[in-house]
């Protein structure tokens, strides 16, 4: 079980609860450092959904558990927080791109997911683990290198299991490839010569806020199912949806 982060911490105003977000993340030992469990825009989805319950059902969650206004508070700071250093990120690898660009990392992404999808359905049906572990290796695009990097990777593997797509039902994976490829080859040229120290110091602030956004929302999850546990349906609403999901698309294979 790993140790939470925001046990105990009292907020008295917005302000107050980002400064104590901020303090705990840089008191994290570095070598307790790691990036958060789930992709980083997953991550940020899930603590505004998160965010979204517990506003909706604040009477319920202080009179049903432990849950205080200043968890409330925090959970506000921590997700607005990680959200605003994961942009940081994102911004020290693509400042300012031409709007041309952005909408092909726009068209990038969008492909990207279509694809990832595509040879995850691929590697199920076939119980094929070198495809699921090849997989695993692909990012989603929270900074330009990890969209570049997504693209490289994805666009032969895509094209090398066109042939296999095409027997369990998924067509044009060629073309797809070709249109990853071509646009890769738009994007590279925008990488920014960003100086590393400054990439992993913003990197490295970005994952410490993660670990205090995840610890919290452990905490806020538990909270939430002690509170409706005469109530499955509600109390379902604070399972990990991301956690959940992905557990669902890999063993949710077809029976024989």
């Amino acid at each position: 079980m790993e140790r939470e982060l925001t046990k105990g911490l009292k907020a008295k105003s917005e302000k107050d609860a980002l400064s104590l977000v901020e303090k705990v993340a840089l008191k994290i030992a570095e070598d307790e450092v790691r990036e958060p469990r789930s992709p980083v825009k997953n991550l940020v989805a899930e603590g505004r959904r998160i965010n979204g319950r517990v506003k909706k059902d604040l009477k319920q969650l202080l009179g049903g558990s432990a849950f205080t206004k200043s968890d409330a508070l925090i959970l506000q700071a921590a997700v607005d927080a990680f959200a605003g250093a994961a942009n940081s990120v994102f911004a020290a690898t693509a400042p300012n791109l031409p709007s041309k660009q952005n909408r092909q990392r726009e068209e990038a992404e969008a492909l990207l997911t279509e694809a990832y999808g595509d040879l995850a359905y691929l590697a199920d049906e076939t119980d094929d683990d070198d495809l699921a572990r090849k997989i695993g290796e692909l990012r989603e695009g929270d900074s330009l290198d990890d969209t570049i990097s997504d693209l490289a990777l994805t666009a032969p593997l895509l094209e090398k299991r066109a042939k296999d797509l095409a027997a369990v039902g998924v067509s044009g994976a060629k073309e797809i490839a070709k249109r990853l490829q071509k646009l890769h080859d738009s994007l590279e040229p925008e990488q920014e010569d960003t100086s590393k120290d400054d990439y992993d110091t913003l990197k490295d602030f970005r994952d410490r806020l993660g670990l205090v956004l995840e610890s919290h929302l452990a905490r806020v999850r538990r909270h939430g199912t002690q509170a409706f546990k005469n109530d499955p349906k509600k109390a379902s609403q604070y399972v990990d949806a991301y956690l959940r999901d992905s557990r669902s698309r890999t063993s949710d294979k077809p029976s024989v």
